[in-house]
C-alpha cells in the first residue's frame, strides 16, 4: 500500500499564482526546503524564484493543503487546472502524465473531493473560484488531458478572458485550439496575423450558416482590439470589422469558393493604404 504523502502550497499573495508540489517525507519538511531554496536564491522553479526575490517572503504562504496516499495524483491535478487557467507555477511531469493518459493510472474519487475542498477553502472568493471548479468537473467527466498546452499563448488569453462567464470562455477555447494549429505554424499568435493568415482562419473553422462564421468574426474581433488596446499587435487596424457583413462572412462557410479571397484582400489593402495617405495628408 502506497505510504500516506502530503501536497502543499506556495502562493503568492498578490498574485494568487500557486506552486504544487508533493512528498512522502513530511510537508513541512518540504516546505522549509522551499524556503531555504528560495532565501538563498537556489529554487529551482525560476518563475517562483524570480517572483520571491521581487515581492519578498511576507507575500508569499506556505502550506500543507492535502494529506492522502494519492498525493501524486492529487499534485497531477492541482497542476493541470492551475495551468489551464495561467495560475500555476509549475508544469507537469510527462511519466505521470502518460500513465494517466494510457488508462494505466486511474484517477479515484477521492482526489476530486480533496481538491474540490481546498478550491472552495482557499479560493472561494477569487474571481477564478468557478473556473477551478469548471475545470475539476471537466477532468472528472471527459478524463484527464493536457489542456493548457493546446491553446498557444494561453497566458496572454487568460487575461483577454478575465471577467468573461464560463460558458463564453468554453466556446472561445474550442475555437483557439483550432486556431493554434495556425499559430503554431507561423509562430506568433493570432493577434500579429496579416488578414490573409486570418482568412486561412477563418475558412478552418468551417462554419456551415452566415450567422455562425459571423459570430467567429465577431469574437476573433474582439480579441484583436483587445491585443492593440494592450499593445502587444502588431496591426494598426482590425480587418475583423470589415469581415463581419454577411455579404463578405459568407464568403468564408465550408462550402464557399475560395476564389474571391484574393480580391477581397487587396480591396482591404488598397482602402487601408488610401485612409493611411488620407491621415498623412491631413497632418502635413
Amino acid at each position: 500500500m502506497e505510504n500516506v504523502g502530503a501536497v502543499y502550497a506556495i502562493t503568492n499573495r498578490l498574485t494568487d499564482r500557486v506552486y504544487f508540489g508533493e512528498t512522502t517525507r513530511g510537508g513541512d519538511l518540504r516546505l522549509h526546503e522551499h524556503r531555504s531554496g528560495l532565501e538563498n536564491k537556489r529554487e529551482r522553479n525560476k518563475s517562483l524564484q524570480r517572483d520571491y526575490s521581487e515581492v519578498g517572503a511576507e507575500n508569499f504562504t506556505f502550506e500543507t493543503i492535502i494529506e492522502t496516499n494519492e498525493h501524486v495524483l492529487c499534485e497531477l491535478v492541482l497542476i493541470e487546472i492551475f495551468s489551464r487557467i495561467g495560475m500555476g507555477y509549475r508544469q507537469r511531469r510527462g511519466n505521470q502524465i502518460q500513465k494517466v493518459l494510457s488508462g494505466e493510472g486511474k484517477i479515484p474519487e477521492e482526489v476530486y473531493q480533496k481538491i474540490e475542498a481546498y478550491i472552495n477553502q482557499r479560493h472561494d472568493k477569487s474571481d477564478y473560484h468557478s473556473m477551478l471548479l469548471c475545470e475539476l468537473k471537466d477532468i472528472k467527466e471527459n478524463g484527464f488531458q493536457c489542456k493548457s498546452e493546446d491553446i498557444y499563448n494561453r497566458k496572454f488569453k487568460n487575461l483577454f478572458w478575465n471577467g468573461y462567464s464560463s460558458s463564453t470562455r468554453r466556446v472561445d477555447e474550442c475555437r483557439f485550439k483550432k486556431v493554434a494549429i495556425f499559430e503554431k505554424q507561423e509562430k506568433k499568435d493570432l493577434y500579429d496575423f496579416t488578414l490573409e493568415e486570418a482568412e486561412k482562419v477563418l475558412y478552418s473553422l468551417g462554419a456551415k450558416r452566415v450567422r455562425s462564421i459571423q459570430n467567429h468574426i465577431s469574437r476573433l474581433r474582439i480579441y484583436l482590439n483587445f491585443a492593440m488596446n494592450q499593445g502587444v499587435s502588431k496591426n494598426e487596424t482590425n480587418y475583423y470589422d470589415y469581415l463581419s457583413k454577411s455579404e463578405i462572412a459568407s464568403k468564408y462557410l465550408k462550402t464557399t469558393d475560395r476564389s474571391n479571397s484574393k480580391t477581397f484582400c487587396n480591396h482591404f489593402n488598397e482602402k487601408t493604404t488610401n485612409n493611411n495617405e488620407s491621415k498623412d495628408s491631413i497632418k502635413q
